[in-house]
């Protein structure tokens, strides 16, 4: 946990060289190159003097544990990731706070002197942590179009307000927050690297994807009702459609409200089925 630790001791930006000509980093506010976001670099120390209570993010479980802040009726949290220090490779002005219902929202960057350490404002339990239990989607398609709907939307603000491409759609960076709410993480991370133009088309296709995954389409005979044929047609979207054009598949229109996606709820059926 050394890593940790040097965000915990060190100041936030990375140490100056040795040089009389490299001034010592300002206390002013960066000014953010992605149109009006306001920037995420903090120079201070992690974690800040704040109120709010800071969570680490487990991988492979973490979801189950980040979700009981939200039940004990802790509103003042955040989450937080380290990485190392490489995993930054653009500017620090780059990274921006995000604001989005169907995103985890970045909230905070800082820089030690051999990590990183992002914040999110909300956590939850990915999809494939909840199909690892057992996959309750596989004969839902109207949860599904809820989830690639969503999905989507959060993209469309990645894709167009950040500017960038995401590069990790799946069902494990896919979240179902306490309230039922999908979002997408790891956006943070996103803005650590450098993107090829075409991974947005990707993000695009990893959507239809993981609608393939929950729906286990392809794997088994069943019905081909009008809704199954009008997911499998959503789901084999062909490269180069757009975030627009699938947003308006007529798959999508048939969601259901977030409050049937809630995940303790989920998870309850399955622990119901195996009994």
């Amino acid at each position: 946990m050394s890593d940790v630790g040097d965000l915990f001791e060190d100041v936030s930006s990375p140490p100056a060289k040795d040089s009389e000509d490299t001034p010592a980093p300002e206390a002013s506010c960066i000014v953010p190159t992605r149109g009006t976001l306001p920037g995420a670099f903090k120079k201070n120390k992690f974690p800040p003097a704040t109120k709010r209570l800071f969570f680490p993010i487990i991988p492979d479980g973490g979801g189950l544990n980040c979700l009981a802040p939200a039940t004990a009726g802790i509103s003042a949290a955040s989450f937080f990731k380290t990485l190392p220090l490489d995993a930054l490779r653009v500017p620090v002005d780059d990274i921006v706070r995000t604001s989005h219902e169907n995103l985890v929202n970045l909230q905070e960057l800082y820089i030690g002197s051999s990590s990183v350490i992002l914040t999110y404002d909300s956590w939850g339990i990915s999809l494939q942590e909840i199909c690892r239990a057992s996959n309750i989607f596989a004969g839902n398609e109207s949860a599904v179009a809820t989830i690639c709907k969503e999905t989507l939307k959060g993209l469309q603000y990645v894709h167009d307000e950040i500017g960038i491409a995401h590069g990790n759609i799946s069902c494990g960076t896919v979240m179902l927050t306490e309230s039922g709410r999908v979002k997408i993480a790891d956006v943070g991370d996103s803005m650590l690297q450098n993107h090829d133009p075409e991974e947005k088309i990707q993000d695009c296709q990893a959507v239809c994807q993981m609608a393939k995954v929950l729906l286990q389409l392809g794997t088994a005979d069943k019905p081909a009702t009008t809704l199954y044929l009008e997911a499998e047609n959503f789901a084999n979207a062909p490269f180069g459609t757009t975030i627009e054009e699938l947003i308006n598949h007529q798959f999508l229109n048939r969601g259901v409200e977030s409050r049937s996606l809630q995940p303790f709820p989920l998870l309850l059926r399955i622990l119901h089925s195996r009994s």
